[in-house]
């Protein structure tokens, strides 16, 4: 017999977990909840969107263009999570709502280029490497600060978010370190960019210390499928 719980049961106990969370650290704000679906399959991610998760990511191009024609009759919002290449940049412009994964300058420039042409205007977020780990792709502080000042004069990009990665999750004063500065960072970016509404960090194994720290988004998708 077979006593995992469905997906529609992960999902409400994954709710369930950030209002205790929410309660217990005294935040009142609303914790978006991205899946990410690269591991689920079409029947499965149709699963995630009818219990009522809408904001699907995805990593790589050629994996998500089949998901998405096969849910093409559900109302998602498609964000890409992934390292973005240069070469796959005009697919995922003309698929992706939002990309959540810009790690340098000369990538935001190269987006402002394209979305130029294209007549668009396409949100991004800032990869921020909080865990200051010279092995991770993402502005550093100093970085972060000065690349988003030139970023914001961009007519067809809008930084709306920062986005980070904990480090290793063995490491709960690391991790707790990481997104604390991260929020901080992000409060004091947010005084002088208005345009900056979301701090994505945490995912399947560390949202909880995420949340407690102070994101607005979350990145789970393993924890959907368990």
């Amino acid at each position: 017999m077979n006593n995992r719980p469905s997906i529609s049961e992960q999902i409400s106990k994954i709710r369930d977990h950030i209002a205790a969370i929410k309660q217990a650290h005294g935040i009142s704000q609303e914790i978006k909840i991205l899946a990410v679906t690269k591991s689920a399959s079409f029947d499965q991610a149709r699963e995630i969107f009818h219990a009522g998760l809408s904001v699907f990511g995805e990593n790589r191009v050629q994996d998500a263009l089949p998901k998405m024609q096969a849910l093409s009759d559900l109302d998602i919002e498609w964000r890409f999570i992934g390292r973005v290449q240069s070469n796959k940049l005009n697919k995922i412009l003309s698929h992706f709502s939002v990309i959540q994964s810009v790690d340098s300058l000369d990538l935001a420039g190269l987006i402002q280029r394209k979305s130029a042409a294209l007549n668009r205007c396409t949100p991004i977020f800032l990869q921020f490497n909080g865990a200051e780990d010279p092995q991770k792709a993402g502005f550093s502080i100093l970085e972060l600060a000065k690349n988003l000042a030139e970023i914001s004069l961009y007519p067809n990009v809008c930084v709306v978010g920062i986005m980070t990665f904990g480090p290793n999750p063995s490491d709960p004063q690391g991790v707790w370190d990481c997104f604390r500065r991260a929020r901080l960072v992000f409060d004091e970016l947010r005084t002088r960019f208005p345009s900056l509404t979301d701090l994505s960090m945490g995912m399947s194994n560390d949202y909880p210390q995420a949340i407690a720290a102070g994101a607005t988004q979350v990145r789970i998708g393993t924890l959907l499928l368990q």
